[in-house]
């Protein structure tokens, strides 16, 4: 598994100043035997107030690195890919595009560029227009999961259609971009069986 995650180089130098205080300490203590043979008497140590124990500290990284790796997991942070993920899987005009989606209410709305303008292209038979180059604004299409079921739909914001607002759900519905009986219909594949 990897991640972006900014918060793992910190964690990392947590865990490394921890393990040397730990690895410092036990230099300490483990002095010179006395003449007589014996050790010197163990001393308590007590941490300035402030400083974590190594346990702790080690607790702390563990548990700050399950919790994103958990969420990780459960596709929590992948929201905004799965929209655009689901853009060119839900519409033939969108195959050979490569969307980006930001949250704008998450679960419902995402605001989503392509990289290029879509081809215009519709399934052979489906009995639906081409829509040409500098006709997109206002245009809606379904977006599909990964399944190939209609998860949600976008709208064309810019005649180019490189700017689209998409909707999950019943969020799509309200919007007037698909009709509710629309919702989790089975799509064909735009890159075929």
């Amino acid at each position: 598994m990897t991640t972006d995650d900014p918060r793992l180089q910190l964690l990392g130098d947590a865990l490394r100043e921890a393990a040397a205080a730990d690895l410092s300490r036990t230099e300490e203590t483990g002095a010179a035997p006395t003449l007589s043979g014996k050790p010197w008497p163990q001393r308590r140590h007590h941490r300035p107030r402030g400083r974590i124990g190594t346990r702790t500290a080690v607790a702390f990284v563990a548990a700050a690195l399950a919790v994103p790796a958990a969420a990780i997991a459960m596709g929590m942070f992948s929201s905004e890919q799965k929209v655009a993920n689901s853009i060119p899987a839900g519409n033939f005009s969108f195959a050979g595009t490569e969307p980006t989606c930001t949250t704008v209410r998450e679960g419902l709305e995402y605001d989503c560029a392509l990289d290029q303008p879509p081809n215009g292209e519709v399934p052979p038979g489906s009995g639906r227009f081409v829509i040409k180059a500098g006709d997109w604004l206002g245009v809606v299409e379904p977006t599909a999961d990964e399944t190939g079921h209609v998860n949600g739909g976008c709208r064309s914001q810019n005649a180019q259609g490189t700017r689209w607002l998409c909707f999950l759900g019943k969020e799509s519905v309200r919007q007037d971009i698909l009709a509710p009986a629309a919702l989790s219909q089975y799509l064909p594949s735009p890159a075929g069986p």
